[in-house]
């Protein structure tokens, strides 16, 4: 396996305060949304409803924030801007699979994380 983590989640673990239970809820709740909301946002730019992917895109930034994947708030800040602005739907596609990519092995590491805590 890779050494490179998407998640760093030691901001996490310092605004849990050792709340064990904060950063699994934390987790589970990321795992539980993200992959909803790309879905959402990949069906919003095959049906062209480019102010919904760009809302879309706004609202995943906390959640990227939270588990310490701040390198993916940029990506998602050409999302909402350029979706808004005409950019061709190609190019907001090659964001939207870097970000389907991330959270897909972000969502895995989180619940690696969780298999830990719960041991």
């Amino acid at each position: 396996m890779s050494e490179h983590r998407c998640l760093q989640l030691q901001n996490l673990y310092d605004l849990a305060r050792g709340d064990k239970n904060f950063v699994l809820k934390m987790l589970q709740s990321f795992i539980d949304s993200v992959p909803g909301v790309l879905e959402q946002m990949r069906r919003s730019l095959e049906e062209g409803d480019r102010e919904t992917l760009a809302q879309l895109a706004h609202r995943l930034k906390p959640a990227f924030m939270y588990v310490g994947a701040e390198q993916m708030v940029p990506v998602l800040n050409n999302i909402e801007l350029h979706a808004r602005n005409g950019t061709p739907a190609e190019e907001l596609g090659k964001w939207l699979e870097e970000i389907e990519r991330t959270g897909q092995l972000a969502c895995e590491e989180a619940r690696e994380e969780i298999r830990v805590l719960e041991s």
